[in-house]
């Protein structure tokens, strides 16, 4: 056999290899991507569906704490069901049954793309907005009145 044809019969698996293996990177950049976007829609739900039911417009989820608001802090809250001024409520966001933890189930996936979520509250107009964000888990309140942030 002449070393040319080795030469093809080698190449010719090896870019079909190449290749797929480009296209799968891509895809699942994609994938992950927009399971990142769709984790922030959900958890938006969440809360707009949390604050109108329980009207508590300053994210205390039934408590006294000093504690300051954070993304992490909303995504575990909503998954409790919690109880203000004696009637429960939630939870609004549900883990799946797939052996990880709530944080690792609503966090973002596509950590070369983002780094965080991005929950910006317009309290006046009573208003919530969330994206995968590219920096850390960030929370931006206008009009901070009641609103404990760090």
């Amino acid at each position: 056999m002449n070393t040319k044809r080795i030469l093809i019969i080698i190449a010719i698996p090896v870019s079909v290899f190449v290749i797929l293996s480009i296209i799968f990177v891509l895809f699942s950049s994609t994938s992950r991507d927009r399971t990142d976007l769709r984790n922030a829609q959900q958890i938006e739900k969440a809360l707009i569906t949390y604050i109108m039911e329980t009207k508590d417009y300053g994210l205390t989820f039934g408590e006294k704490s000093d504690e300051f608001l954070t993304v992490k802090r909303i995504i575990l809250k909503l998954h409790d069901v919690i109880e203000i001024e004696g009637v429960e409520y939630g939870p609004y966001l549900l883990n799946s049954e797939n052996g990880k933890t709530i944080l690792e189930n609503w966090g973002i996936k596509d950590k070369n793309e983002y780094n965080g979520f991005k929950i910006t509250i317009y309290s006046q107009s009573q208003e919530i907005d969330i994206e995968p964000h590219k920096n850390e888990d960030t929370i931006i309140i206008v009009d901070k009145s009641n609103f404990p942030v760090n």
